[in-house]
């Protein structure tokens, strides 16, 4: 893959490649992604029909189908978030007392599909680990910050919105 290149990577590069029909996603040293493994796995728990192929070797790749989409702006905040809330349901984010969360769950990080409208998180390149006494106030960090504010509303709508789908 990388013919005629010498020297070594020295950072958490990652490359996105768009082949046509189907995304890579090549993470240069996934050794400095500690939880990558575990990161697809409730990626593909979330999204099954998502990854066509993965390869694991001196760098680590998956291939994706490409999707046709609109971004989140065309839908609500409650729709949004809930998308991101789904998450704790996998029970792969589970290790009591700790708990795997998804790393920049930003509006920017979920689409939703032309043809059926179904929503896919995107990003997954890390998780963030937390005790489970912490999950909510992350979330809540993570999903009324000032990405959340500029698109749909102030702090306080928007935590207000989150208590009641927490």
């Amino acid at each position: 893959m990388l013919e005629g290149i010498r020297g070594k990577i020295l950072n958490n590069a990652r490359v996105v490649l768009d082949e046509g029909d189907t995304i890579r996603k090549i993470w240069m040293n996934p050794e400095t992604f500690p939880h990558i493994n575990q990161t697809i796995s409730v990626m593909s728990e979330i999204h099954p029909d998502l990854i066509i192929e993965e390869y694991e070797g001196e760098q680590k790749w998956i291939r994706m189908r490409k999707i046709d989409y609109n971004h989140s702006s065309t839908r609500s905040y409650e729709e949004n978030i809930q998308e991101y809330l789904k998450i704790r349901e996998i029970r792969l984010t589970r290790m009591d007392p700790f708990v795997l969360c998804k790393q920049d769950m930003s509006p920017n990080n979920i689409v939703w599909q032309k043809s059926d409208g179904k929503p896919y998180l995107l990003d997954w390149d890390q998780m963030y680990q937390c005790h489970w006494k912490d999950e909510k106030d992350y979330y809540l960090k993570s999903l009324c910050d000032r990405r959340w504010q500029t698109a749909y509303g102030s702090y306080n709508e928007l935590a207000e919105k989150f208590e009641r789908m927490w």
